[in-house]
This record gives structure tokens, C-alpha cells and sequence, in this order.
């Protein structure tokens, strides 16, 4: 066998197509299958046996593969829908096939064909299974219609049963709702007349009870207006009373606040300048303390500078003089002066910041017992006076001079002399 007849025979198409016969044999021996299914699944029949009839008669060395694998593509999407079908009955499978048939027919006419007779049979053999499928459709189409004339026969018995049955109940009914209608007039008639004399009664004992009571409720709101004006009177006595004590301590506990204050303000500025005094106390008190470490280096200078010049007096009397001797002890002995005057300007300076701020501290103690008796308006003014000579024009004087130390004995003489004239002249 060449390989042409092979890939042909071999082709699933084949395949196809007799699951395609199986599937649509099911789908025509399904019950209660309609009219247009029935068109549809011959429709389908047709092509399956136009399809056979075209691959009996051509020749395998002549025929493409690609038409052969697209008409199997569209063979496998018709058998899913004939599954479909014979599962559920819904027509629009039927129609989705009916759809691939048409692109597989315009894939058969890609396949030539040597001789067409095979193509009459197998659609000869398709009329005749129309025919056929036609013929049971028509039959099931008789017996269906038998059924319902018999039906419609008995439906119409019974409604003309119904319709005498009805026509006896609504004469029954008719007396019945006649008969109701004058026994419900007979009584309403009762019952309006018994409601209109109840009412007519409540009417007038309800207009006599209101008119009882309103008596009553003007008697009671009188003797109420009468009692609370009494009491409302009795009360603005007690509110007026309660006012007048209320404001009477009240003025009373604002002077005692008023009281309270000047007390506090004189002792936040007591305690000020009580702490003024004591800073200024203590900067005197430290500068005091500096002095006197200054005049005991002087006084220890002095002594050394009067040591070492009596040393160096003493070497000039010697038989032999040595000037180095007497110059190391000269230089010595000038050093020692040097200290001393330098000391002693320290000494001055703080006691002179002493003496200044020991007078501060005399001053801001001894100006509350001085302006004690003036009037608080002069109390302002002068301790205003002193703020500003103490705080904002303050003039210090300069304690230490500018004039430059060589160095040597004739400065160191004039430091001396000077220091010591300090010392003496100046008050402690």
C-alpha cells in the first residue's frame, strides 16, 4: 500500500464519522424529540453520509491532507454538540452543528473528486433516511393529536359539569346573600338607634361631669394662687436677707484679700532686698577675703625683697666685692620687689571693690527704715530715683592703673613706694 492510501485510510476522519453515525442514531431515537431537532439532526445525517460518499471516491494520490484535518476539526466540534444534545435536549446544540456543517461543506469542496455516482448514492440514501425520520415525526404527530382531541373532549364534559354546578351555587348563594342582607339591615337599624340614645346619655352626663369639675378646679386654682403668693412674697424676704448677708461677707473677705495681698507684696520685696543685700554682701565679703591674701603676699614680698638686700648690702663690705655675686642677689632682691608692688595693687583694687559693694549693701538695708513714714507715692519715686543711680548711670572707678612695668629698680622703687602709700593712706 502506497503512502498516500495509507495517510488517507489511516486519517481520523474515519473515526469521525462512525462516532458521528453512533451519536445521531441516539439523538433520532430520543423521545419527545420536536420538529425542528428532527430537521436538523437529518440535516446532519445527510452531510455524515455526503462526507462518507466524497472520501469512497477520490483518488488517496490526489487528495491534500489539510482539508482532511479541517474537516476532522470541525467532525470532533459537531460530535461534542451531538453529546450535548443527547444529554440535555437543548435544540441549540442542534443549530451549533448544523453551523460546523456549513464551514465543513466549504472544506469538502477542496477535496477533488474523480467520479460523482458515489456522491448521488450516499445523498440518494440520505433523502431516503429523511423520508424515513419524516415519516416517524408525522406518526408521532398523529398520535399526539388523537391524544389531545381526547382530551379537549373530556375537558369540555367536565366544564359543562362545572358550568351547571356553578349555576346551582349562585342560586344558592343569591337567597343566601338576600337573606343575610335583610337580617344585617334589621339589626343595623337596632344598633343605630341603641348607639344613638347611649350617646345622647353620655352626652349629657359628660357635659355634666366637666361642668363639676371646672367648678372644683377654679375653687382649688384660687386658694393655690393664694398660697403661693404668700409663699413667693415669704421667699424674696429670705432672698433679700440672703443678699445682704451674702454681700456683707463678701465685701468683708475682699478687704481681708486686699489685706493679704499688701501683706504678700511687702514681703516679696523684703525678701528682694533681702537678697539683693545678701549678694552684695557676699561679693564684699569675697573681695575683702582676696584683699587680705594680697597684703600677706606683700608683706611675705616686703620681707624677702629686705632680706636679700641687707644680703646684698652685707657683700659690699666684704674684702673682696663680687660683682656677679651682688648682681644675682640684686636681681634677686628685685623680684621679690616686683611681687611686692604687684600684690599690693591687687591688695588696693579689691578693697576698694569691697568698700564699694559693702556701701551697696548699706544703702538698699537702710532705705526701707529711712522713707518708712512718707506717702507710698514718694516711697515710688525715691526708690525709683535709686534704681536707676544704682543699676542704669552706675560710675565705677577704675582700680588698676595703665602705666607700664619695665622692670627695673627704679620702677621696682616707685611700685614700692606707691604700694606702700596705698597701704597706709587708703581707708580699710
Amino acid at each position: 500500500m502506497s503512502q498516500w492510501n495509507e495517510r488517507l485510510n489511516s486519517h481520523e476522519i474515519h473515526n469521525k464519522l462512525n462516532e458521528l453515525d453512533g451519536l445521531l442514531n441516539q439523538a433520532e431515537n430520543k423521545q419527545d424529540i420536536g420538529a425542528d431537532s428532527l430537521e436538523g439532526i437529518s440535516r446532519l445525517r445527510s452531510g455524515q453520509k455526503y462526507i462518507s460518499a466524497i472520501l469512497g471516491s477520490v483518488d488517496p494520490n490526489l487528495v491534500p491532507i489539510q482539508p482532511l484535518n479541517q474537516i476532522g476539526s470541525q467532525l470532533t466540534n459537531i460530535n461534542t454538540e451531538i453529546t450535548a444534545f443527547n444529554t440535555n435536549g437543548n435544540i441549540e446544540h442542534i443549530n451549533n452543528a448544523n453551523s460546523n456543517l456549513d464551514t465543513l461543506l466549504i472544506h469538502a469542496t477542496q477535496i477533488p473528486r474523480i467520479d460523482n455516482m458515489n456522491i448521488f448514492s450516499g445523498v440518494k440514501d440520505a433523502l431516503s433516511i429523511f423520508n424515513e425520520s419524516a415519516g416517524r415525526f408525522l406518526k408521532n404527530i398523529e398520535i399526539t393529536s388523537n391524544a389531545l382531541e381526547k382530551s379537549v373532549s373530556e375537558l369540555s364534559q367536565k366544564i359543562e359539569q362545572l358550568t351547571a354546578e356553578i349555576t346551582t351555587q349562585k342560586s344558592r348563594l343569591d337567597t343566601a346573600i338576600s337573606q343575610y342582607q335583610q337580617q344585617f339591615s334589621e339589626s343595623e337599624s337596632s344598633r343605630v338607634k341603641q348607639f344613638s340614645d347611649s350617646e345622647n346619655l353620655r352626652t349629657k352626663e359628660a357635659a355634666e361631669a366637666v361642668s363639676k369639675r371646672e367648678e372644683k378646679f377654679q375653687e382649688t386654682l384660687k386658694g393655690h394662687e393664694l398660697k403661693f403668693s404668700e409663699e413667693l412674697e415669704e421667699l424674696y424676704v429670705q432672698v433679700e436677707g440672703e443678699k445682704e448677708k451674702l454681700k456683707t461677707g463678701t465685701t468683708k473677705f475682699i478687704s481681708e484679700i486686699e489685706s493679704l495681698k499688701k501683706r504678700a507684696e511687702d514681703l516679696v520685696y523684703v525678701i528682694a532686698n533681702t537678697g539683693m543685700v545678701g549678694g552684695y554682701q557676699k561679693i564684699a565679703n569675697s573681695e575683702n577675703t582676696a584683699s587680705v591674701i594680697w597684703k600677706l603676699i606683700t608683706i611675705t614680698s616686703m620681707a624677702g625683697l629686705i632680706g636679700f638686700a641687707i644680703v646684698a648690702a652685707n657683700s659690699t663690705f666684704e674684702a673682696t666685692f663680687d660683682i656677679a655675686k651682688f648682681s644675682a642677689r640684686a636681681f634677686v632682691s628685685s623680684t621679690f620687689g616686683i611681687l611686692a608692688a604687684y600684690s599690693a595693687r591687687q591688695a588696693s583694687k579689691h578693697d576698694e571693690a569691697s568698700r564699694q559693694n559693702r556701701k551697696m549693701e548699706l544703702e538698699i538695708a537702710s532705705i526701707d527704715p529711712f522713707i518708712v513714714g512718707l506717702p507710698e507715692e514718694t516711697k515710688y519715686k525715691i526708690k525709683e530715683r535709686l534704681a536707676n543711680r544704682m543699676f542704669a548711670q552706675r560710675n565705677e572707678k577704675s582700680l588698676e592703673k595703665n602705666d607700664e612695668t619695665t622692670g627695673t629698680s627704679l620702677d621696682t622703687i616707685k611700685m614700692m613706694i606707691e604700694a606702700l602709700h596705698e597701704l597706709i593712706v587708703k581707708p580699710k
